[in-house]
């Protein structure tokens, strides 16, 4: 970015600060941090995050979600949020073809993607959703509830920080970022839920089984985009 205004900037720095207190918070949490459930989550979110789908010329999509999802509903929020930020860095902080590296851009996918994945797991609780449990009609719910947390935390995010910048709509940059995601992250959901009721038998065994269908969804994301410029501000 050549020039940021103001208020996009004071928006990245809230957003950072706010994922930067809540990782520092999540340190003094080591027990549910650490493990082979984490560890795995954490590469395959990294992994799958060097792919994008560019779902808009303001964002582009990760797959990342799912492993996110899968996380929360197995690990826990703390751990989904430690989850949410190796996504975020892989999807920016690395150059793409159409994306040359802008330190800034990746800051703000890392903190906003850390921020929704609180956002999730505080509604996953406030939904009655227990990390762990393996009751699907129990599940259900809290995980239909979180995914929506994240998906508009994430797309209210995305918006705020490309309204300010380009000065257009909020609001409708929000609503088409929101439609043009939002099967995907309902889809990835369900994915995330089906691969936690399989781990409790199976360990990490189900969550690194189901990496060719993350390909898969990657491939039907990028086949269902309409191509869109790749100018992102």
């Amino acid at each position: 970015m050549k020039s940021v205004p103001v208020p996009a900037l004071i928006c990245v720095v809230l957003t950072a600060g706010a994922a930067g207190a809540l990782l520092l918070a999540n340190s003094w949490h080591g027990s549910t941090l650490h493990g082979p459930e984490m560890v795995a989550a954490g590469v395959v979110a990294f992994l799958v995050g060097l792919r994008t789908v560019r779902a808009s010329r303001h964002a582009a999509l990760s797959v990342g979600f799912v492993v996110v999802f899968w996380t929360l509903l197995h690990c826990g929020p703390e751990a989904a949020v430690v989850v949410a930020a190796l996504n975020g860095a892989a999807t920016a902080l690395f150059p793409k073809p159409d994306r040359p590296l802008r330190p800034l851009v990746g800051i703000y996918a890392v903190a906003s993607l850390a921020v929704a994945a609180w956002a999730a797991g505080a509604v996953f609780a406030l939904a009655g959703g227990a990390p762990g449990a393996t009751d699907l009609l129990g599940m259900a719910v809290p995980a239909a509830a979180a995914a929506g947390a994240y998906h508009l935390a994430n797309c209210a995010l995305v918006a705020l920080v490309a309204g300010l910048t380009s000065r257009t709509s909020v609001w409708r940059l929000f609503g088409e970022h929101f439609e043009l995601s939002a099967l995907s992250y309902y889809a990835g959901a369900g994915l995330a839920l089906l691969v936690h009721l399989a781990s409790p038998v199976a360990g990490v065994w189900p969550l690194i089984a189901a990496v060719p269908l993350l390909c898969a969804l990657e491939v039907t994301l990028r086949r269902t985009q309409s191509p869109v410029p790749a100018k992102q501000t």
